[in-house]
């Protein structure tokens, strides 16, 4: 009797789970028969295409392209997928379940820039007005717990004369759902405190926007429309124009970094391109000294901006001078400088770059920290009245008052904290990079033991250049964001 023998996910050349770097290349599934003909046909069915391989030796081993492999893909769930196997004269058999675990890309929404959606065009004469949900969830869709923030927004829109589609800008709705707060701990992708997860948590969002046409009466035209976004807290240029949705995999513009020797150094990367992520020593060897590799889970937005860390333990205390970043099929090169400074105390700035992740900047030199002073005064009454008997009985008034005492009176004393920074000499590059923090709405310093929210003072920024300035260095004013005295009621 013809048999066709269990296919298991050992069976197939990528095991149980079929990821985007082995989806690029063409795959195999192994088929084992008993009894079956040397010559004859087997079919294998996967996603409702069906391939054929002539049995030799009660085995086929059937090739599966990329190209087929890349179409199985999810948004924001990872999918699960059996096979069929039919051969003349055996029973079909389905077979193991293998989990595919690749990513359909996602167009990313960067908030702080405009971000319109058209409906898409309806016809109908009976068209009145179109619905439009915008839905905002953070963390795990796929999760069965309840989210962390959820948010519905309804809008009604009319087309304007004989248009037969409308158009709205989302970004303001999505833009306010976002909560920035820095890890003091440090960035890191794994946590087992589950602090730096709650760190990351709404640096993305996942946005569903929802489009039906309506008649006058409220009655539905046509199907509903549905499209998926991943929206960050980045902005766009202006000339870029309109709903850029540039994908980066090093999460930063420049490819010059700084870093004080013996810190942990800590990249922002893309963790729907963003495979791994390899320190260099100086100067660099063939290995690497130290690598992150970057998971991506397809329903969770708050990994998809992920930090590859590495520590002085991490590093064995060498210097790092260069960092590749890794994706399926590219590279990304990042030079690195370890500093160290002796004199001068070090601050690290931590701010929210324009693709709406955390990046680290150092001020090297000399630092000035000042404090302001706020305060009111009132006049008030010092007079006292004295009261005295005479040896006959008789009393006297007397009014006084006390030269210690404050005749102008302070009261609403705090004060605010001011710090002059200086980067040290650094490259042309870095341009953008101040840039982008003279740009940022979240900016956090690190002193030797503290890590606290500042505001950047300065209003204008002048961009130096190798051939003007010579050597580089910037100075910048920043001021602590709370008062001096703990006001917080």
């Amino acid at each position: 009797m013809s048999t066709i023998l269990p296919i298991t996910t050992s069976d197939f050349s990528w095991g149980a789970v079929l990821s985007n770097v082995e989806a690029l290349s063409d795959q195999t599934v192994t088929v084992k028969t008993q009894n079956v003909a040397n010559s004859t046909n087997l079919e294998l069915t996967l996603n409702s295409v069906i391939y054929r391989q002539p049995i030799v030796t009660n085995q086929a081993i059937i090739t599966i392209p990329a190209s087929d492999l890349q179409a199985l893909q999810s948004t924001t769930q990872v999918e699960t997928y059996t096979m069929t196997a039919n051969t003349l004269g055996a029973t079909q058999v389905t077979s193991d379940a293998f989990t595919v675990d690749i990513k359909q890309e996602i167009t990313t929404i960067r908030a702080r820039s405009p971000f319109f959606i058209r409906t898409p065009v309806e016809t109908s004469t009976d068209l009145d007005h179109f619905d439009i949900t915008i839905g905002i969830v953070s963390g795990d869709v796929n999760s069965s717990a309840p989210n962390d923030f959820t948010e519905t927004v309804e809008i009604n829109k009319k087309p304007i004369g004989t248009d037969d589609s409308v158009t709205i800008d989302i970004s303001e709705i999505v833009s306010s759902c976002f909560s920035q707060n820095i890890n003091p701990i440090g960035f890191s992708q794994s946590d087992p405190t589950g602090i730096a997860d709650s760190f990351r948590r709404f640096q993305s969002l996942w946005v569903t926007v929802e489009m039906q046409a309506k008649k006058l009466d409220g009655t539905n035209i046509g199907s509903l429309t549905t499209e998926t976004f991943l929206a960050q807290e980045g902005y766009n240029t202006f000339l870029e124009g309109v709903n850029d949705t540039t994908k980066k995999n090093a999460l930063i513009t420049v490819t010059n970094i700084q870093y004080k020797k013996g810190d942990t150094i800590s990249i922002p990367v893309n963790s729907e391109t963003v495979t791994s992520v390899d320190f260099f020593e100086t100067p660099p060897p063939s290995s690497a000294i130290h690598t992150v590799t970057v998971t991506n889970e397809a329903g969770n937005a708050d990994n998809k901006i992920t930090y590859a860390t590495a520590s002085s333990s991490d590093l064995s205390n060498k210097d790092v001078s260069l960092i590749k970043v890794n994706t399926a099929s590219t590279v990304e090169n990042l030079n690195v400088q370890a500093i160290e400074e002796c004199k001068y105390p070090v601050f690290k700035c931590s701010f929210l770059n324009r693709w709406g992740a955390y990046q680290d900047v150092y001020f090297f030199k000399k630092s000035t920290e000042s404090l302001q002073a706020n305060r009111e005064n009132f006049n008030r009454s010092i007079f006292t009245t004295s009261y005295s008997f005479e040896r006959q009985g008789i009393q006297t008034v007397f009014n006084t008052y006390s030269t210690n005492e404050h005749s102008k009176k302070a009261f609403n004393t705090n004060g605010n904290e001011n710090l002059v920074l200086n980067t040290g000499f650094v490259s042309e590059s870095m341009n953008e990079t101040f840039k982008e923090l003279l740009m940022s709405e979240h900016v956090y310093l690190t002193d030797s033991s503290n890590t606290f929210p500042v505001n950047i003072t300065d209003s204008n920024f002048i961009y130096k250049t190798s051939v003007n300035d010579r050597l580089i260095n910037y100075t910048m004013n920043f001021e602590k964001s709370f008062s001096y005295i703990n006001n917080v009621r």
